[in-house]
């Protein structure tokens, strides 16, 4: 039924609209990049990052959308659409399998990228529009949440262009290329050259064509692992001041990490067996690199920090901690930092040191864990320490963070993901 809208749409008038309105967003944002580290940076209306979401969710159906159409368009059918798990996320996804039925590659590398011209058609939409709102009626919410929804909306279509996981930039890449199984006959190559050099044995390339297939293999592995640890990191700090659910959260992601790990390593083993590799060298190197994680983590020290909220009353300022936190490392003159913290940014608002010997149960706000600005009304129950402060700071809640030293691997990798259960 939309055959007729698409074809109207599928000319260069519409390309030169579109190219606009992604190039045109780019300078909007520029321009409103004080607004937008404002609003990065500090805790939101509970309406906002609901408008946000819904915004995103819209246009991810859009996306896909957008995969179809093109699809449509070359006269090939989309057979479905619906909801998946990706790493560990839900996802849409749109089947353009009959893309592989068209004649031409080019035709199957647009319908790949259809679906990023569409985001960031979106994505430009919406900051120039952003522009436009702030300019008649100054900063407001609604600002603050179009210019988060575009920035992220475009930071998704970059990603979705990176062609080192199964998203939109790799489908079109192996569409150009006219190899089917890029990345996993590309991971195949790199498995088999670090296997060559670890345990010896013959080997022979997937993809003895591409000069680039074993490097591109290495990143095709590394990336998605880059991708959960940049996660972990963003927001490791929300999500473990949170208790036991955040705890579970992390724990999970920490998981998929491992599991990865674990898988690689068997595969890397699996394809020196069937290389003819002798088993004593196998072993020989098996042992060498379990030995050398061990060595790693009990030698390499990391600063352990207990991740907390403060509150502040009446001009006293308290630490407060959920009840998976490891209040054992908090001592009587103990150094913490204060921040205020955003969807993305934090920023430091003061320093305190621990002015009590033994933690208080009391409650506090959500709001010292998670920044969005209703949190006040969803107490939570805590444990919590009076702080001494040269100068209190002007939010009424946010994050903090406790200086508790370092600890050798091994242990940081306990206290952080594995003890919070038993507390």
């Amino acid at each position: 039924r939309l055959v007729p809208l698409i074809r109207l749409l599928a000319n260069r008038v519409a390309a030169v609209v579109a190219g606009m309105l992604v190039l045109g967003g780019l300078p909007a944002l520029t321009v409103q990049a004080p607004a937008l580290s404002q609003a990065l940076g500090q805790p939101l209306p509970f309406a906002v990052l609901l408008g946000v979401m819904t915004a995103t969710i819209v246009t991810t159906a859009l996306h896909e959308m957008g995969h179809g159409a093109v699809l449509a368009h070359y006269g090939g059918r989309p057979s479905r659409m619906g909801v998946m798990l990706f790493y560990m996320s839900p996802a849409f996804f749109c089947d353009v399998s009959d893309g592989w039925r068209l004649p031409h590659k080019e035709q199957r590398t647009r319908v790949a990228l259809a679906g990023i011209v569409t985001q960031t058609v979106v994505a430009g939409t919406v900051s120039l529009a952003a522009l436009v709102l702030s300019t008649v009626n100054g900063p407001s919410p609604l600002h603050d949440g179009m210019l988060i929804f575009g920035v992220s909306t475009y930071l998704t279509g970059v990603l979705n262009f990176v062609p080192l996981v199964k998203l939109d930039g790799y489908l079109a890449l192996m569409s150009h290329l006219d190899i089917p199984h890029l990345r996993d006959r590309s991971m195949t190559d790199a498995r088999r050259f670090l296997a060559r050099i670890l345990f010896g044995g013959r080997y022979s390339r997937e993809l003895p064509q591409l000069t680039w297939a074993v490097p591109f293999g290495f990143a095709c592995m590394l990336f998605p692992l880059y991708l959960v640890a940049v996660a972990i990191g963003l927001w490791s700090d929300v999500v473990q001041s949170l208790g036991l659910v955040g705890a579970a959260v992390m724990a999970a992601a920490i998981s998929y990490l491992m599991y990865h790990a674990w898988n690689g390593g068997e595969r890397l083993l699996r394809e020196a067996r069937r290389a003819g590799a002798g088993r004593l060298r196998i072993a020989f190197a098996s042992v060498l690199a379990v030995a050398g994680v061990a060595a790693a983590l009990v030698f390499v020290r990391l600063p352990y920090t207990v991740v907390g909220g403060f509150v502040q009353e009446g001009g006293q300022v308290r630490l407060v901690l959920a009840d998976t936190a490891d209040t054992d490392a908090v001592a009587r003159g103990s150094q913490v930092r204060l921040e205020r913290r955003g969807l993305v940014i934090g920023t430091d608002v003061g320093t305190g040191v621990v002015a009590v010997d033994r933690a208080t149960r009391g409650t506090a706000p959500l709001s010292a864990f998670v920044p969005f600005r209703e949190g006040d009304h969803f107490p939570m129950e805590v444990s919590g320490f009076a702080l001494r402060t040269d100068k209190a700071p002007a939010e009424r809640a946010g994050l903090a963070y406790v200086d508790a030293g370092s600890r050798p691997a091994w242990e940081w990798l306990y206290l952080k993901y594995v003890s919070p259960y038993g507390r």
